[in-house]
């Protein structure tokens, strides 16, 4: 999980000079990602048997679809960021038997 998670800001001026990625450590730790927020609901049905237990449910991990961030990487050829986020809406169904 990145949510909050400080890190050190790039150089962005150095990093095009010299084409590599350069940190500034003056500002070691001095940026900080947005907070992390997901919503997930889950909604399940469970039948006890003597010799069994059913289950069905569903899972809906981060319900409102928030885009958290994963990962920001620069590329200084390209004076550009790539951020990666993490997992969008994501349903999950289940079926399970247990004896």
């Amino acid at each position: 999980m990145n949510g909050c998670r400080r890190f050190t800001p790039v150089d962005v001026e150095k990093s095009r000079e010299l084409a590599e990625v350069v940190l500034d450590n003056s500002q070691r730790n001095g940026e900080q990602h947005k907070d992390y927020i997901r919503f997930d609901l889950r909604i399940a049905y469970k039948v006890h048997k003597p010799k069994f237990t059913q289950e069905w449910s569903i899972d809906i991990q981060n319900l409102t679809n928030r885009k958290n961030i994963f990962n920001r990487v620069y590329n200084p050829t390209k004076n550009e960021w790539r951020t990666t986020y993490q997992t969008g809406l994501f349903p999950i169904g289940l079926y399970r038997i247990t004896f």
